[in-house]
């Protein structure tokens, strides 16, 4: 799996599973766990997409945070 972050929002593709692109506007907020990020859909908060960083450094995981702490509020 391949996840591409920018400050539009981020892309995840996979060799077995269907491509997903997604602007963060599509998202209410978001939550983080141990290396996991939560984002909560806008039009449904039963629906969420989920970011594994298990496999980041931190200080990419750290810019992570700030990206989203800029865009969306944490819940």
């Amino acid at each position: 799996m391949r996840v591409t972050i920018s400050s539009r929002g981020f892309t995840r593709d996979s060799d077995s599973d269907a491509s997903l692109r997604a602007s963060w506007n599509t998202f209410r907020y978001w939550r983080e766990f141990r290396n996991i990020f939560l984002l909560v859909d806008a039009a449904n908060d039963g629906e969420i997409e989920a970011i594994n960083t298990a496999g980041l450094p931190g200080w990419q995981r750290e810019q992570l945070r700030e990206l989203l702490s800029g865009l969306l509020p944490k819940k």
